[in-house]
């Protein structure tokens, strides 16, 4: 089901984007099933259950994600009014987490749910300093706009990765009942951070690994460990630990990591017009052919972009696509908050040579 909005509705859903302008939003989709059949459907996905078949499974997958749109948007809205106050140079995107990256959290956790993974919806603020970061992270906790219930400090306790960055998990409870508890996960990070987390998607990405998940062991693990201790050195402005720094040196020569980074470009086929465009973006990523298509759908459209989203995943499940369904204001912005899609390392790679130039010969 949909909320239909006209002029005499009691039901019409009215947001305030982040210039403060009122959007007439014609469709938001309503959860359909119940957690017992979301939960079921879940089980089915990874092969723990067969009372629902595959196909019913993934309805009720597309149904639910779809459903967090509304509650995503209302978060995505607040975040960027407040990012908007702090930091002129701040990104704002948000995305519906990938089928694929939902089966695969429900095998690593044997105890999750599909009703209660807290990252269907997700979206991510990017700020040029660390500051910035805990200042909006502040802003956002005390807004009564937005009903944080869990944190994850990871710039205070990187993960074991190397990972560092703010997570905070928002609950829904507006005037909307039918999103009642939907949960969506927000993303802060600084501009280091974020070039070193999307150097490590990239990498997973077109050498079929999964450093990002942890579930790998091997030295480009090491080599992210680094990275991650290196640049915070440089975040802060000290000056970088020689010994790490010859350690990525040795890794890198053995790795050609640059040269990975480097010969993993993207071809993108969109016009200039299609680059100034504000709404959703159904990404597909071929990492073998090394090209991206971009299809946009307006802030009208998120029923056909879901549908679409859910057909591309089932016709490429087996194949080397990933397919993401995100939004920003515009491509270019969209650019900068995932890059893993397009495969830009050029920032990350630029802090890794000045480490490897600091050792000496």
């Amino acid at each position: 089901m949909i909320f239909q909005i006209d002029n005499t509705s009691h039901t019409d859903i009215v947001l305030v984007d982040s210039d403060h302008q009122y959007l007439d939003t014609t469709m938001w989709i309503e959860p359909e099933f119940s957690k017992k059949q979301i939960r079921k459907a879940g089980e089915s996905l990874i092969g723990k259950d067969e009372k629902i078949g595959i196909d019913d499974a993934l309805i009720i997958l597309s149904n639910w994600r779809g459903s967090h749109a509304y509650p995503l948007n209302s978060v995505q809205n607040s975040l960027r009014y407040r990012a908007k106050q702090l930091d002129n140079d701040y990104i704002i995107t948000q995305r519906l987490k990938r089928a694929s990256s939902i089966k695969d959290k429900l095998n690593r956790f044997p105890d999750m749910k599909l009703d209660r993974i807290q990252d269907i919806g997700g979206c991510r603020a990017i700020l040029s300093n660390t500051q910035l970061v805990y200042q909006l992270r502040e802003d956002i906790i005390n807004m009564q706009s937005v009903n944080i219930i869990k944190e994850y400090d990871y710039i205070e306790k990187p993960k074991e990765s190397g990972y560092r960055g703010i997570h905070l998990i928002s609950q829904y409870c507006g005037k909307q009942s039918i999103f009642e508890g939907l949960r969506i996960e927000i993303q802060i990070r600084n501009k280091i951070q974020h070039y070193w987390a999307t150097a490590v998607e990239i990498i997973d990405r077109f050498t079929n690994q999964q450093l990002k998940s942890g579930l790998e062991d091997n030295k480009w693990v090491l080599f992210f460990k680094l990275m991650s201790l290196l640049m915070t050195d440089i975040e802060k402005g000290k000056t970088i630990n020689l010994e790490y720094a010859k350690q990525l040196k040795n890794l890198e020569n053995e790795l050609k990591v640059k040269e990975k980074l480097t010969n993993y470009s993207v071809f993108v086929n969109w016009t200039e017009n299609e680059e100034k465009r504000k709404g959703k973006f159904l990404l597909m990523l071929d990492t073998n052919k090394r090209t991206i298509s971009v299809e946009y759908f307006n802030d009208r459209q998120l029923l056909e972009a879901t549908k679409n989203y859910a057909h591309l995943e089932k016709q490429f499940e087996e194949k080397n696509i990933d397919i993401v369904l995100v939004e920003a204001k515009s491509i270019q912005e969209l650019k900068k908050g995932y890059p893993n899609y397009f495969a830009d390392s050029s920032a990350f790679t630029g802090y890794l040579s000045y480490c490897i130039n600091q050792v000496s010969e």
